[in-house]
């Protein structure tokens, strides 16, 4: 009264999804701001404002990477200052986009 028995496995392992990694939702984040600085520095036609609207996400950017995990191999950050230097980094973008980017003139 032996009879054969069967495994069937059908899930098999998963593909790897490179678009469900987070780091690349991050960079496409990043070239949405930086369009965005782009479209807004030509947009009011001034050189050294745009300029700053376009370093300004640059700057955040470069803060970010310096206090992402793994980067600097012998430094590592505690949670606060790594908390601390994100805000910071998104500090830097919106204070200058509220207080100092320049704008376009109302229309009349």
């Amino acid at each position: 009264m032996d009879r054969p028995v069967g495994i069937a496995n059908f899930s098999g392992p998963t593909p790897y999804e490179w678009w469900t990694e987070p780091e690349v939702f991050s960079a496409m984040a990043f070239a949405v701001v930086l369009i965005a600085a782009v479209t807004e520095a030509l947009a009011v036609r001034r050189a050294a404002p745009g300029i700053v609207t376009i370093v300004a996400p640059l700057a955040a950017l470069g803060i970010l990477i310096v206090v992402t995990p793994g980067v600097i191999d012998s430094w590592q950050l505690g949670t606060m200052t790594t908390m601390g230097a994100v805000l910071l980094a998104v500090a830097i973008r919106e204070f200058w986009a509220r207080h100092f980017a320049p704008s376009l003139p109302a229309p009349s």
